[in-house]
């Protein structure tokens, strides 16, 4: 049904989430992957803040480089743009 369809592609979401922001040692990690979880079912919008929130963190690291800000941004942005317009429709 289309629930559990949503629910398996939000997880797919966590899970990838999860990963990119663990491989890039950012803070609250988990956290920010459970935020992605339930933003997912938001159309549009839900992107958005799951891409947006974890940003001031990646931001004020003072371990990380303007390199690593850029690879968490547009990680987040491209695995967001893959599963919602060519892995859900």
């Amino acid at each position: 049904t289309y629930v559990k369809g949503k629910v398996a592609l939000s997880a797919l979401v966590a899970i990838l989430t999860a990963g990119l922001l663990y491989a890039l040692r950012v803070d609250l990690w988990l956290a920010f992957s459970v935020v992605a979880f339930f933003a997912n079912f938001v159309p549009n919008l839900g992107a958005i803040v799951a891409v947006a929130l974890p940003m001031p963190v990646v931001l004020i690291d003072p371990d990380g480089s303007p390199f690593h800000s850029g690879m968490a941004f547009f990680s987040l942005v491209l695995m967001h743009a893959l599963v919602g317009n060519v892995v859900e429709p």
